[in-house]
Formats: structure tokens, sequence, C-alpha cells
């Protein structure tokens, strides 16, 4: 069990026991002796106690705090009166108040004043229509439900200019904050209906008509409320899930942009480089045999093993290979395929082309990434990266890619290879694989 949970169930149990205690030696005081104002105070200074210890033991989770201390005074009210209530609602929102701890910041305003809203509602339904009797465990529950549901609407609507925060607070309190106040109350009070010897001293009792009416009202709005904080609940959630996954994917859209320029920039400087280089000779085939259909040049296979790249063509002002590094496509056509007739644009006065890696018109089964500039003398060079190339080519230029790129303020890109090792992100787990950097990669729930 998390310390937040702990604290939160401690504060719960404590708040409980101490109402059952107070409850006995309420049973027990002699009526004619001690006067209803001197225990109606004395109670509440004691649940304002309570109420500020509940405030200055409240976890903290990053760096956020809160506490069940709205149902202090609310258990105040509904069993003992509503001047205890009073007195203990007011002394928690000045603990609350000067609470000097940093993580309590967020909430201090917020939580003072649910402290007074609560105390008065628990006062108003103690006198108004409870005829000042203790109400039933159902009552509690309600009540204790509406009471956090309250605090953290408050919170969120005291904090439109920080909603992200507000969002995160209300999604790490609110749930245990609902469950554990409300399960409280509904205890406290089925344990002091069962202790109390007196049933007029709780329900049976005649209720008038107004009575009736507004304890059935109460019921009613209180099941609106809790109705319309889950849907609003949900809806934010789904929302924010929404906001999140765009955000995520532009993200990701706009870095596979900038890698798709690193490499096609990259890839077109080794174009440049080995276009500089290019003369009558790599258009003579060195291989001696006669045959037309096959072709070696001496320079240009030193070219490709300079620039490290799978493909050198060297195109004429038909479109059609001339000279190439790969003696089968000798003579081959680039203007049938659509693939290959992207670069006749060259013919035409393009400064270049660059493709993305993808099958080729001669072959569909061989994909490439291919580049292409026009040559002085005429037609253009064109120069292609094969799988091996071109994932290294991404590893080279792609490590380190994302260290100062961000998502949110606190969440950043990781760029794997195929393997799942990190190749860049924020972190500073380059090189390692994504299990022993604590995060599990599952291909079947990648979005496409």
């Amino acid at each position: 069990m998390s310390e937040q949970l702990v604290r939160m169930i401690g504060s719960a149990v404590l708040v409980a026991a101490v109402s059952v205690l107070c409850y006995l030696l309420d049973k027990k005081r002699n009526y004619s002796v001690h006067s209803p104002w001197a225990w109606q105070i004395g109670i509440g200074l004691i649940y304002g106690i309570l109420t500020t210890l509940c405030i200055y033991v409240a976890p903290i989770v990053n760096g956020l705090s809160d506490n069940v201390q709205n149902i202090v005074p609310v258990s105040a009210g509904l069993i003992f009166g509503a001047p205890a209530a009073i007195i203990a609602g007011v002394l928690g929102a000045a603990a609350s108040l000067l609470n000097p701890e940093p993580s309590w910041a967020f909430a201090r305003e917020t939580a003072a004043s649910s402290l007074i809203f609560v105390a008065l509602l628990s006062a108003y339904l103690r006198y108004r229509m409870f005829n000042n009797k203790i109400s039933s465990c159902v009552y509690g529950l309600g009540i204790g439900v509406f009471a956090a549901a309250f605090h953290m609407l408050s919170l969120m609507v005291t904090h439109m200019d920080n909603l992200r925060q507000a969002y995160a607070f209300v999604a790490t309190f609110n749930a245990p904050m609902l469950v554990i106040g409300s399960v409280t109350m509904a205890m406290t009070l089925a344990l002091i209906f069962l202790l109390g010897k007196k049933k007029d001293k709780h329900e049976v009792r005649n209720k008038g008509i107004t009575q009736s009416f507004e304890q059935r009202l109460l019921v009613c709005i209180l099941a609106a409320f809790v109705v319309t904080c889950a849907y609003s609940w949900m809806v934010q959630t789904k929302l924010s899930e929404k906001d999140t996954e765009n955000l995520l994917r532009l993200n990701i859209v706009d870095l596979s942009a900038d890698i798709r320029d690193v490499s096609d920039k990259n890839i077109l400087r080794i174009a440049k480089f080995i276009s500089a280089r290019i003369d009558d000779t790599c258009y003579v085939d060195e291989d001696g045999d006669g045959d037309v259909n096959t072709f070696s040049n001496y320079k240009l296979n030193a070219l490709l093993n300079q620039f490290d790249v799978s493909e050198i063509h060297l195109v004429d002002k038909k479109g059609i290979i001339r000279a190439t590094t790969v003696s089968d496509f000798v003579g081959f056509d680039l203007g049938p395929g659509a693939q290959s007739a992207a670069f006749l644009s060259l013919l035409k006065g393009s400064p270049y082309v660059v493709q993305e890696y993808q099958p080729i018109s001669y072959n569909g089964k061989i994909s490439r990434k291919f580049a292409g500039i026009p040559l002085s003398q005429g037609g253009f060079l064109q120069i292609g990266y094969g799988a091996e190339q071109f994932q290294k080519n991404l590893d080279k230029y792609v490590a380190g890619f994302t260290r100062n790129k961000h998502v949110g303020e606190t969440g950043g890109i990781i760029i794997c290879d195929k393997d799942g090792t990190i190749v860049s992100d924020t972190i500073g787990m380059e090189g390692y694989t994504l299990r022993v950097a604590g995060m599990n990669f599952d291909k079947k729930k990648t979005a496409p």
C-alpha cells in the first residue's frame, strides 16, 4: 500500500475513532451539570485540532498535498451539532491558511474555503433537516461524497489559470479522498447507530412534510451532483487523453520530417561530392568482355566504396542508364517506371531529386533511397542507399537527435532501432535497451 493511502486511511480511522469516543462520552454526560454550549465548544475544539492534524500529516505526491480533512467538520456537525461543526471548520480553515508546507500551497485557499462550506452545510443539515438528531449512515455516505467532490470542483474552478496542474491534483487525490471520506462517514454513523440504545436519537421520529420533502430533495441533489461530477471527470479524462495522443502524434510526425530532411540532405551532399568527380572515363566499360549488357568501371566502383553507397548510375539525356556500378542496369530506360521516371525532371531543369526509401521500378522486390543531380556534361547522376547504408546513415545522424526535444513539460522522445536499443533520447540512456531503461514496448499497440 502506498504512503498516500496509508496516511489518508490513517487520518480517516483517527476521525472515526475520535467520533465514536466522543459519542460514548456524550452518552455519559450529565446534562443537568454540563452546559450544552460548553460541550459544543469543547467538541468543536477537539475536531478543530483533528482537522489541523489531518492537514499537517497530509501525504505528499509529486509535490502536491491533500487529505480527508473535510470529513472532520462534517462528522462534528452530523453527530454533535451545528456549533461544533462551525468551530471545527473555522479552526481547520485557519490551519490550512497557516500551513507553511510548500506542497500544501496549491490547495491552501481552496481547502480553507471548502472546510468553511462543508461546516456550514453540515450545520444546516443537522439543524434544519435532521431536527438536531444524528443522521443515518446513508446520508453520511452521500454528504461525504458531496464534500470530496465539492472540494475538487472548487480547486479546478479556482485554478483555471493552471489547469494542467489542477487536473494532475484531482487525478491524484480525488478518488482516494472521495472513497475513503464517504466510507468513513457511513461506517462511523453506522457504528454510532449500533452503539445507541435509544433509536429515537436517530431516524425514528415523526417527520413533517417539509422535512420529508427536503430529505428526498437532498438525495436527488446529491445524486445529480455525483453524476455530473462523474460525467465531467470522464469527459475531461477522455479529452486529456485525446489531446495527449494528438500532441504525441504531432511530435512524432515533426520528428519524422526532421529525420527525413537530415537523411535527404546527407544523400544529396554525397551526390554532389560524387558528381564533382565524374568525367568521361567513368562511362568507359573496363571489363574487357565486349558484352554491351555488362558494365564495369574502376573509378565508379572506387567512388561507390569511398562514399559507402549501394549504387551509382550515370544517365544520359534520353533517360537511359549508360554507366553504373550494377551491370544489370546498363541500358535501363527510366521513363516507363513511376519511381524511376521521377528523375527525368532533372533533364528539364530541376536542380535535384531526392526520393524516400521505396521499391524501385527495375525490381519491385528491391528498395532503395535515391538522389539525383544534373551533370555538367549532360544527363544526370543517380546514387542510391540500400537497407544497410540507409540504416547506417540514420544511426549516424539520429544519434543524440532528440536530446533537446521535449513533449510538454516532462515528456520526451525516444528513438530505438529494430532491436529495441535506444539510439537517441532525453534521459541519457542511449545504447541501452528499452527493457533496461524500465520501459516496455508492445508492437501490437503502436500507432499507425
